[in-house]
């Protein structure tokens, strides 16, 4: 959908097929503050409709334990992306464009090129039909095996928080079986 973007008077739509992803793991943060980790991506797919990502809450602090802790909570966790816009287009008002196979009157631009840089957990993204969400699945392994995995980490599994255990299960998790981490 068309987002405002605060550089900008009229609202931008990014075209998702000038979409360019440089890179499969880009930074997964919290509000775009790239001070405040949350993990990283690890797959990216970019259709004509959407962008859709997936990761590890790789992130150590008090943002990705939040995010994590929100989401057990049931919390509506929102996406962002951070996406500089290489190539903008005009549309003058009163002219129609379509975009991502929907129609957009103009004034408004569009961000016909863009690079993928990051995305972020938001309480509310500028476009209200994203969603993040948080998935985690049992170790195949066990319990044993994550205990052993921890102390090769250098975590001491007697000494962790309940919140370092639910993030470091969710990364032991996701190393174990690629379907689980974070999906975006």
């Amino acid at each position: 959908g068309a987002v405002r973007v605060s550089a900008l008077y009229w609202p931008v739509v990014v075209d998702l097929a000038g979409v360019t992803v440089s890179s499969q793991r880009r930074p997964i943060l919290f509000s775009h503050d790239p001070g405040r980790i949350v993990g990283h991506t690890e797959r990216s797919e970019v259709t004509a409709q959407r962008i859709k990502l997936s990761g590890l809450v790789s992130g150590v602090g008090d943002d990705a334990q939040q995010v994590v802790q929100l989401a057990d909570n049931g919390f509506p966790w929102q996406a962002s992306i951070g996406a500089p816009a290489d190539k903008l287009e005009f549309v003058d008002r009163g002219q129609t464009v379509n975009v991502n196979g929907r129609n957009f009157t103009g004034p408004i631009y569009v961000a016909r090129k863009t690079s993928l840089r990051e995305v972020s957990f938001v309480v509310l993204g500028a476009d209200d039909n994203t969603s993040a969400s948080v998935a985690a699945s049992l170790a195949k392994e066990g319990d044993m095996e994550f205990e052993k995995w921890l102390k090769a980490q250098g975590w001491d599994p007697a000494t962790i928080s309940d919140s370092q255990r639910v993030i470091l299960q969710a990364a032991f998790d996701a190393l174990a079986d690629e379907d689980a981490g974070i999906a975006i």
